[in-house]
């Protein structure tokens, strides 16, 4: 059976995974969903047949999957559309989910499912298998350049930590920014006492995540130095490349890792 895809969001990521969608003929897209209609427009000419543009509420009742990727702001109606109907819902802004207790309640009694991919980073295989008791810390140290952050910090000349808090917090300061902090947070200990760091620093060019875990298990340390998206340099091509893996290895027979 062909999964009918439904997506939110026709940025650098929207219009990753519309390519890869078509190209793979597994899936058929039953329609999209900007709120910049110009998007929209500029999308469609690079079709050989149209996908009707719709806000979610009106998706057609057989799409299987939704697959937010525009904003956080749109985070909970996407989530609610697709979960209320018995769907899969799939998120790229996941700072979205944080501090709505009330959402939560709603996954959790949903019909549906919801998955959050991996995004830009490495190690939640390490921190889900850790009984939560038993870490001690859990810090993500993300390095950047100005230019991949908001304009506030666009003139910055040399290296300057910007912000050091909890997940929470560095999700409200940039919600664009850090989906990986919050993602760390929900796999692992909380928004609260998932620590954050971040650098601007003019002299990289990649996006650098360092995760690094303290338990009783033991004590480990991710890095991983993405390349930006050539469309949008404040993501790492990595987050749409593992949303596109969770929707292709939906249907595989073999699970490997966690």
């Amino acid at each position: 059976m062909i999964l009918k895809v439904g997506i939110i969001g026709l940025g650098a990521i929207g219009n990753y995974l519309v390519e890869r969608i078509i190209e793979s003929g597994k899936f058929e897209l039953s329609a999209v969903y900007d709120i910049d209609e110009s998007r929209y427009n500029e999308f469609s000419k690079t079709l050989n047949s149209p996908i009707p543009l719709l806000p979610i509420s009106q998706f057609p009742d057989d799409t299987n999957i939704f697959i937010e990727c525009a904003s956080v702001d749109a985070v909970e109606d996407v989530v609610k559309e697709g979960l209320s109907r018995g769907k899969t819902v799939i998120i790229a802004s996941i700072g979205g989910l944080l501090d709505k207790p009330s959402l939560w309640d709603f996954i959790n009694l949903s019909n549906g499912k919801l998955m959050l991919p991996s995004c830009a980073i490495g190690g939640l295989d390490i921190i889900k298998a850790i009984p939560k008791d038993d870490i001690e810390e859990l810090t993500l140290t993300t390095r950047k350049n100005p230019k991949s952050l908001t304009e506030e910090y666009s003139n910055i000349e040399s290296e300057v930590e910007i912000f050091s808090s909890n997940a929470g917090e560095a999700v409200k300061k940039f919600p664009r920014n850090i989906n990986v902090a919050a993602l760390l947070s929900i796999a692992g200990i909380g928004p609260e006492r998932t620590k954050v760091k971040i650098i601007a620093d003019p002299y990289v060019e990649r996006n650098i995540h360092e995760v690094f875990i303290k338990s009783k298990s033991g004590n480990y340390k991710i890095t991983c130095e993405n390349f930006p998206f050539e469309n949008n340099p404040k993501s790492s091509k990595l987050a749409a490349q593992s949303i596109w893996a969770s929707l292709d290895h939906m249907d595989s027979h073999i699970s490997v890792g966690l």
